[in-house]
């Protein structure tokens, strides 16, 4: 049989974009290509989010229709190999251990129920986050964009960018 379109390559007019969209992301730690300014010798491990991430590209760049093709990567770019192994590592351990009927119950007794997680204080003090961006054009243009911010990359500035989208 057929696969099903999909939905985020409709146009609004219902027929299906021409657009050529790739998702690339580093499934396995790996070495970083192109590390920016913080890590030199850092490493890439997948980055969960990424997955939604792509399809928000994908959608946007369909209802846009300015590009025929588009390859998105998302990874997060870590201090080293180690630091890149676990962070690929402990959200797979983490969530089959949380589905697992043996362990399930224990883990989740574990984790903090809704309202215990960081003090307003370290999350506004203690946390930081950067995001680096490249954009390579098809006539070999590129460029570069740091956003950086110095606060909870977590809930802290993940609501204030969804208000910010609302008033958009």
């Amino acid at each position: 049989g057929e696969l099903p379109q999909d939905r985020y390559m409709t146009l609004p007019d219902g027929s299906k974009s021409s657009l050529k969209f790739k998702f690339k992301a580093p499934f396995f730690p790996t070495s970083c290509q192109e590390p920016g300014r913080y890590y030199k010798n850092g490493s890439l491990a997948f980055f969960l989010l990424s997955i939604v991430n792509a399809e928000v590209v994908k959608r946007s760049t369909v209802l846009r229709q300015q590009s025929s093709a588009l390859t998105y990567e998302e990874s997060q770019v870590l201090p080293d190999f180690k630091s890149a192994v676990l962070a690929t590592l402990v959200p797979v351990i983490g969530g089959v251990m949380v589905m697992n009927p043996v362990t399930g119950s224990f883990v989740k007794r574990q984790l903090p129920s809704p309202g215990e997680g960081p003090s307003f204080e370290a999350m506004e003090n203690k946390s930081f986050f950067s995001i680096t961006s490249y954009g390579y054009g098809n006539k070999g243009s590129k460029v570069e964009s740091i956003h950086y911010v110095q606060h909870d990359q977590g809930y802290y500035e993940t609501s204030r960018f969804v208000v910010e989208s609302g008033l958009c």
